[in-house]
């Protein structure tokens, strides 16, 4: 009878840290969906799916405008209050609320909220720089 030891590099798991840290996040999602799958059949519909991407879209567009911020490592955590303010600024000029006395068309509400914000993130610059 003939034995063969196995080589100590292929008898244990062996994770580097740099292909962990390559491939976690895909590993992450592709468990939770599994894990979500497993818990409601319905999850895995196209208009399941397209819910979520809606839901997410905004903030992978915040995510995407503070990419820059990070890499310079500047972190700027104002973006959060700044997107309320600003959607809440649009919603009332869109709904006529109490702050507007009448509503405006949802063009000039979304025109006049992108210039709130960019006046708030120019003057956030200003102060913190």
């Amino acid at each position: 009878m003939v034995t063969r030891s196995i080589p100590d590099d292929l008898r244990r798991l062996d994770v580097d840290l740099a292909t962990l840290g390559r491939y976690g996040p895909i590993i992450g999602l592709v468990g939770l969906y599994v894990v979500f799958t497993a818990l409601n059949s319905r999850f895995l519909t196209l208009g399941n799916q397209v819910n979520v991407l809606r839901q997410v879209s905004i903030i992978g567009i915040l995510a995407v405008g503070v990419t820059f911020p990070i890499i310079c490592a500047e972190i700027d955590l104002s973006i959060a209050e700044m997107m309320e303010f600003t959607g809440l600024f649009v919603a009332a000029l869109a709904t006529g609320s109490v702050v507007v006395s009448s509503a405006y068309p949802v063009p000039v509400a979304i025109a006049a909220g992108i210039l709130v914000g960019v006046v708030l993130g120019g003057l956030s610059g200003i102060v913190t720089s």
